[in-house]
């Protein structure tokens, strides 16, 4: 191969297996799937940049008992002449003196035969000659070459006239334009995809155990898997940074705010690997469609001044630029991707461009009844009265639909005058403060917007205001003054506001017929809600009904088909981004009280997650969280999870009760008795309660108080009354 090395000065690396100095973790599944299609003429691996192509590649071939020959593409490797000379290469290998025919005939590059389909035949008829036994062919990036007209005839001459034993596996960030079509039948072809290779939560949790030495937690891998989208590259760079973080705060911290900042190692990635290799036209096109977040093909052309808006898309998602169709028309890009595009886009152009793309965007979605996106995107612009104006409208909508977090982030930009001016922001601004534990702020909120709409004479807008009113007192753990604004909305109610009645009908359910009925009549009623609600297509409404049905049924002792209504619930929300509704609470109890403790630490630590922004629904997360934690006997890390919440003074209502109680419950059962133990049952005594919670909280005092040897000739007497009480009515 002397002659040939002198003609063509070959790069020996591109024709060797990649050689990785740090450890790397065996992706089984992956490798498996490999070895199950081994058979195969043609595989081909499809991915974006940093999923681990050449990685799982690298680890298969050293578990497979036959030969494979590598071939390591770059952007130098566009004419065929160097294709033929590097498996000739890679060929000789394994069979010294390989290839001289075809050698020969490069060599003689004008001559008879010298053509590419000529050269390659004599390749292919030395091929026939040694390779009898089974071998494979790793082409590595040949998202290089995707474009070469000549290559591609090359490699469609080789597929189809290659020995039988000849297998070939592709590896690219887009999937190639060959004819795999003639293999496609008795198993010729296989195919893994970006998604097949994104890592999945336990492979992360693997991955940073065994291969990095840094456990992570079950929430951080969770966390991590959704930020991340299983990104192996970024996985990577993550555990440099975390390394010097040993905190659990710390840590969590990281893991939140992760994204591709202009000084980041994440940064320079994406930069150098993908960005800045990409045309002019590809590269204006990802900068300005990156300030959205979902794309369809009309708005990528008014953002980016084209007219091929959907060939421009799928063009990105074949090539591997971490672009994903969403369906028919639209698209999105990693998350970490489109971040790293808008703060480039942010640096490369003035805050006017920038600002004029959100107007282009606000004014395309608004007139396309987009409301969310329009909104969003006039409050990028700075154009808030804009923004309001869209929210007062349809903001009621988006709160229907599960989405109040959302509102919540769009109030928080506006001036606090706009929203206290506007009783329609009002409203959504009392609910939302309400959702937070702001209970006093919530109320003032909703009572001006009422006085509003009770001097315009407006019932419905009333009625909707003391629906929410109502709801804030049900969770301040007030349910007496709950029932009687609900029943004050349905007399404000018009009779054919039947949604707004079923929501009062509800509040009606799960308070003055708690407290005053049995529970199992309470149980119908909201039942029925929940079953109109459905038939309404009131979806977010009826799961918060189905979610009431489960937590009457726990009362009850129902436990499994408590778990049904509940998980029936949760799926809704899971769906939805992290929202209030998401704590899995009551979930969790089921599950513990079911024996399901592995899913009840799955779905506890969830719900802590999705919880995060509310403060009273992150409570009851954490109340899970600490109820699942314990079953194993882990009394101390239960309270840990616990003790932030029952020692903070904040009035956080009924989930701040809950917390105490099961604060004292863990720690008697641990053994744990200590003057702490006295001093959060004290706490638990002295402040307002939610009579609904009676039971529970008078039994764990009476507990506590034998525990410290305080009981007195009546202990326990109120305690026996009241839960003679809640027998009688089914708890």
């Amino acid at each position: 191969m002397e002659e040939l090395k002198s003609t063509y000065p070959l790069i020996h690396n591109k024709v060797t297996s990649p050689r990785y100095v740090t450890p790397t973790l065996r992706r089984a599944r992956l490798v498996d799937w490999l070895s199950s299609n081994a058979e195969a003429r043609a595989v081909v691996i499809a991915a974006d940049a940093g999923y681990g192509k050449t990685t799982l590649l690298w680890q298969w071939e050293r578990e497979v008992d036959f030969p494979c020959y590598w071939y390591k593409l770059d952007r130098n490797d566009r004419d065929w002449t160097l294709h033929i000379s590097y498996l000739v290469e890679a060929i000789s290998q394994h069979y010294p003196g390989f290839g001289r025919r075809a050698h020969s005939v490069l060599r003689q590059m004008g001559g008879p035969g010298s053509s590419r389909p000529g050269v390659a035949a004599y390749l292919l008829a030395e091929m026939h000659e040694k390779l009898r036994e089974p071998c494979t062919f790793i082409i590595d990036d040949w998202q290089f070459v995707a474009a070469v007209t000549e290559v591609r005839g090359l490699w469609n001459q080789i597929l189809r006239d290659a020995p039988p034993s000849c297998r070939f596996v592709f590896a690219s960030r887009g999937k190639p334009h060959l004819q795999f079509a003639r293999f496609k039948t008795h198993g010729g072809y296989a195919e893994l995809k970006t998604d097949d290779l994104r890592m999945t939560e336990a492979e992360i949790a693997e991955l940073f155990r065994d291969v990095y030495r840094d456990p992570l937690t079950a929430d951080e891998a969770a966390e991590l898997e959704r930020r991340t989208e299983g990104w192996a590259a970024s996985l990577q760079l993550v555990e440099v940074s975390l390394r010097e973080r040993r905190s659990p705060e710390e840590r969590r911290a990281l893991i939140e705010s992760l994204t591709a900042k202009s000084d980041s190692d994440l940064f320079a990635f994406l930069a150098e690997e993908v960005l800045d290799q990409q045309p002019e036209e590809t590269r204006n096109f990802l900068l300005s469609t990156s300030i959205l977040h979902q794309i369809t093909p009309e708005v990528a052309e008014r953002l980016a001044g084209v007219h091929d808006g959907t060939r421009r898309l799928m063009q990105l998602e074949h090539t591997g630029l971490f672009t994903y169709r969403l369906d028919e028309s639209r698209f999105r890009y990693h998350g970490l991707f489109r971040e790293f595009l808008e703060r480039r886009l942010e640096d490369e152009r003035t805050d006017a461009e920038v600002m004029g793309l959100h107007i282009h965007a606000a004014s395309y979605f608004e007139t396309s009844a987009q409301w969310p996106e329009a909104i969003y995107h006039y409050l990028k612009a700075g154009l808030q009265r804009q923004a309001a104006r869209l929210i007062a409208r349809y903001g009621e909508e988006v709160v229907a639909e599960g989405r109040l977090g959302m509102v919540d982030e769009w109030l928080q930009q506006l001036p606090a005058k706009t929203i206290r001016d506007n009783a329609r922001l009002s409203l959504l601004h009392g609910e939302a403060l309400g959702i937070g534990g702001n209970w006093e702020g919530a109320l003032t909120a909703l009572e001006r917007a009422r006085a509003f709409f009770a001097k315009k004479q407006d019932r419905r807008m009333e009625a909707l205001a003391l629906v929410k009113e109502s709801s804030v007192y049900h969770y301040w753990g007030r349910p007496e003054i709950a029932s009687q604004t609900a029943k004050a909305g349905l007399a404000a109610a018009p009779a054919d506001a039947r949604d707004l009645r079923l929501r009062l009908e509800g509040n009606l359910a799960i308070t003055s017929q708690w407290l005053h009925e049995p529970l199992e009549r309470a149980l119908n009623s909201v039942m029925r809600v929940t079953a109109e609600a459905s038939q309404m297509g009131l979806e977010h409404y009826a799961a918060i009904g189905m979610h009431n049905v489960g937590h009457l049924q726990l009362e009850l002792g129902d436990i499994q088909r408590a778990i049904a209504s509940l998980e029936r619930a949760a799926g809704f929300w899971n769906q939805l981004p992290p929202n209030p509704f998401a704590d899995n609470y009551n979930l969790v109890r089921a599950h513990v009280a079911s024996g399901n403790t592995e899913r009840a630490k799955d779905l506890a630590r969830l719900g802590v997650v999705r919880t995060k922004n509310w403060r009273p629904m992150h409570t009851e997360a954490l109340c899970g969280l600490a109820l699942a934690t314990s079953v194993g006997g882990d009394w101390q890390a239960a309270l840990d999870v616990l003790r932030p919440q029952v020692l903070n003074a904040s009035d956080l209502g009924t989930a701040a009760e809950t917390a105490r109680i099961h604060f004292l419950e863990i720690a008697l059962e641990g053994g744990l008795v200590n003057e702490e133990l006295r001093d959060v049952a004290g706490e638990l005594s002295s402040r307002e309660h939610d009579p609904r919670l009676d039971v529970p909280r008078e039994a764990v005092l009476t507990l506590v108080t034998h525990a410290l040897g305080e009981c007195g000739i009546d202990c326990g007497t109120s305690t026996r009354r009241t839960i003679s009480e809640w027998s009688q009515r089914g708890a």
